[in-house]
């Protein structure tokens, strides 16, 4: 199914999680991972959404 996606911000969608359990897990782990100080740093640290998404897969 395709789905168009407007933002304020008009940037393209990344990820699509087709499983709403899954889609759950990934919030919550998120949410988890953004009440460590120490993550947040190396979060405002990141310059691409390639090193956000390597910083969440270490993490994990």
């Amino acid at each position: 199914m395709k789905v168009n996606v407007e933002s304020e911000a008009s940037c393209p969608l990344g990820l699509v999680v087709k499983d709403s359990k899954i889609h759950l897990q990934y919030l919550s782990n998120t949410a988890k991972l953004l009440t460590y100080q120490y993550f947040i740093e190396k979060l405002k640290q990141t310059k691409t959404p390639k090193e956000i998404k390597a910083l969440f897969v270490s993490e994990s």
